[in-house]
């Protein structure tokens, strides 16, 4: 049996990409331009290009934010990437504090002005686990794997869930997590080569 894969389509952003990764594997894809062409489908992507308050005004005039929310709180599988996992957090600075979906504990802020760094992080950049939970290592991934990252904002976690990190501006920095039906992935896994598509699937065989 195919999976039905829905992708959110709020007019912020190329979601091409996204939808030609999934092209590769085995799934029907559903764009989704209201939260009525989500109705019966369990396995929702949330992307995102953009800044974090202006993402979660779309998602808010067009009735996502509450569909999206009861469907993760009911069990639904939800994958959110870049912006779109900054919105799984309880809250942003990103354009001013905004709310989040708070689907996760933790809030998303600014990169610190270091020396030798520049913001955005954009780029190829190495993860590894974190904690006791060995996150990539059950999704087929090896540590030190890289994959390619876009944003001048990151999550910071407040839940002892798993999760994957990179270093950038001396910080670990959250890059991907697994809360029950919940994934978040900071980077692009759409551009990300094989690594990529990998965890996409992993995604489709939830």
């Amino acid at each position: 049996m195919i999976e039905k894969i829905a992708i959110i389509d709020f007019n912020a952003g190329n979601i091409f990409s996204v939808i030609n990764a999934f092209k590769k594997v085995k799934c029907e894809i559903i764009i989704a331009k209201k939260p009525c062409d989500l109705n019966g489908i369990d396995k929702i992507v949330l992307p995102g290009v953009g800044s974090f308050n202006a993402i979660k005004e779309k998602l808010d005039s067009l009735g996502f934010t509450e569909y999206l929310k009861k469907h993760a709180e009911q069990g639904g599988c939800l994958l959110g990437i870049c912006i779109g996992m900054q919105l799984l957090f309880e809250f942003g600075e990103e354009g001013g504090r905004t709310p989040g979906l708070g689907l996760v504990k933790g809030c998303v802020v600014p990169f610190n002005s270091i020396e030798g760094y520049r913001v955005p992080h954009m780029g190829w950049n190495d993860v590894c686990d974190q904690g006791e939970y060995r996150l990539l290592e059950n999704m087929n991934i090896k540590p030190g794997t890289s994959f390619y990252f876009v944003h001048s904002f990151y999550a910071v976690l407040d839940e002892n869930i798993p999760h994957f990190t990179c270093n950038y501006c001396n910080e670990n920095i959250i890059s991907g997590f697994k809360k029950d039906n919940i994934l978040g992935y900071q980077f692009h896994p759409e551009k990300s080569q094989e690594a990529g598509i990998k965890l996409i699937r992993n995604f489709i065989d939830l």
